[in-house]
């Protein structure tokens, strides 16, 4: 099944300043016992890599996440890492104190091996990088708000960690833009308050308390940063607010009323479509969605977007076309997708 989780986009481009390390991210290689050992001598933060070697999505973490120069050099320098097989007797041992129920499962544990953060599921690697900074705000404490930030390792720790808006240190670059644009540029300074601020709404939309009125403030604050893209920030940032405090009629609302945002890309229709298949009935709705899944299906057909049609017919009435759409997407089934919602369907269909 399709989760609306897949439907955000990454839309930050992310400025490292740090060396590119080519082999990506040094995961530890002895023991798991040995790694922890490590990380509490460090005094660091310990990640976990929690995998199974037949799932495609850790596979996909492996070879085009965990190799990144941008992951890498944020992960080797905050983090000891270990990837942990949940399928062999370490990995079972593993599980006993850090359950898992679907992979890949990341942790961040401190160095008392108590979980910090959790995230289940596949990242990309502006996902992963964001995981992992709203663990590092420990690391500014070392850094001074004055002319010592003009020092390039000084620069390099507030560009990988990204500080809080209202940290000293980023008022300091804020209240002398202009020298900081002098000795890193202007594209690397621009980088810096932009990533800080989407940080922000970020972490204010994870808060559970947080007020509708709270997160209005700090997403223009962001959005008007982009000039004529603001309309554009605004509606993928709404997205993500109405779907962390689970407002389906929110996400909706604003789905329909922005359906000039709705780019070309035929998974994230695919998701839309999904989403209001799963929580709406209302005829209206649904026909919104058929218009975005057939959209899906005109740029890219797939297994997917055929599977999420033929559940939307259905749900119309349309039962010819939608089994006649159930058995295309059988027919063209790899090996990974599950077709026991389709055989459903289709016995549904039949009734």
């Amino acid at each position: 099944m399709k989760k609306v989780s897949l439907i955000i986009i990454g839309f930050i481009c992310l400025i490292m300043n740090s060396a590119a390390v080519a082999e990506g991210i040094k995961f530890h290689q002895g023991s798991l016992e040995e790694a922890m050992e490590s990380a509490s001598q460090k005094n660091t933060l310990f990640f976990v890599d929690a995998y199974a070697d037949w799932c495609g999505p850790c596979k996909y973490m492996s070879q085009e996440v965990f190799t990144d120069p941008k992951v890498a050099s944020i992960f080797n320098r905050y983090f000891v890492s270990y990837k942990m097989d949940m399928e062999s007797q370490p990995g079972k041992k593993f599980a006993q104190t850090y359950p898992v129920d679907a992979y890949p499962t990341l942790f961040i544990l401190d160095a008392q091996g108590k979980v910090v953060e959790k995230s289940v599921g596949a990242l990309d690697s502006e996902q992963l990088i964001h995981f992992a900074r709203r663990n590092l705000s420990d690391a500014l404490e070392e850094i001074k708000a004055d002319e010592s930030l003009l020092r390039e390792e000084n620069w390099n720790v507030l560009t990988q960690i990204i500080p809080d808006v209202e940290h000293p240190s980023f008022q300091y670059v804020l209240n002398h833009q202009t020298i900081f644009e002098e000795q890193f540029g202007q594209k690397e300074v621009d980088a810096l308050i932009k990533n800080a601020y989407y940080e922000k709404v970020q972490r204010v939309i994870r808060d559970e308390h947080t007020d509708f009125d709270t997160y209005t403030r700090y997403r223009n604050l962001y959005s008007a940063l982009f000039g004529n893209e603001e309309a554009l920030r605004n509606f993928e940032l709404n997205l993500s607010y109405y779907i962390a405090k689970e407002d389906a009629e929110g996400l909706l609302n604003t789905l329909m009323e922005n359906t000039y945002h709705l780019v070309d890309n035929p998974e994230e229709l695919d998701g839309y479509a999904w989403f209001v298949y799963e929580n709406f009935e209302d005829t209206e709705y649904l026909l919104e969605a058929k218009s975005w899944i057939e959209k899906s299906i005109s740029i890219e057909k797939s297994f997917s977007n055929l599977e999420t049609y033929a559940a939307i017919l259905t749900e119309l009435g349309q039962n010819q076309e939608a089994r006649r759409t159930a058995e295309e997407a059988i027919d063209i089934r790899t090996v990974e997708d599950d077709t026991l919602f389709l055989e459903t369907l289709l016995l549904l269909i039949d009734e």
